[in-house]
């Protein structure tokens, strides 16, 4: 498609993430799926938040795949950290940095 602002990262999460964050612009956006660890979700998130990025769009997937992972959702979106997050039944999005209003929308389709 021609575009140059997008890195897939294949592999190890805590391989490739410290990276992909040192090299971000400021904004970003997070397309994570793979680790259905809630434990191992809740460290990659951490890892963002405390990057230093201004803002960043983290999209999760399979957040209700296990208990573990709807526990570490659920905490996530109750996160000082976050002000919006969406959940998609499988897919979750969380917005960090941006100045709007606090919200947690859950859309049932």
């Amino acid at each position: 498609m021609g575009l140059s602002n997008i890195e897939v990262g294949n592999g190890v999460f805590m391989d490739w993430l410290p990276g992909a964050i040192e090299h971000s612009p400021g904004e970003v956006l997070f397309f994570l799926d793979g680790d259905h660890r809630g434990e191992r979700l809740m460290q990659y998130c951490s890892m963002i938040f405390q990057s230093g990025l201004r803002k960043a769009v983290l999209v999760l997937d399979d957040i209700h795949w296990s208990a573990d992972m709807n526990r570490a959702w659920k905490i996530l979106v109750k996160s000082e950290d976050i002000t919006l997050s969406l959940e998609l039944f499988n897919t979750g999005i969380l917005f960090y940095g941006y100045a709007i209003q606090r919200d947690h929308f859950i859309l049932n389709f």
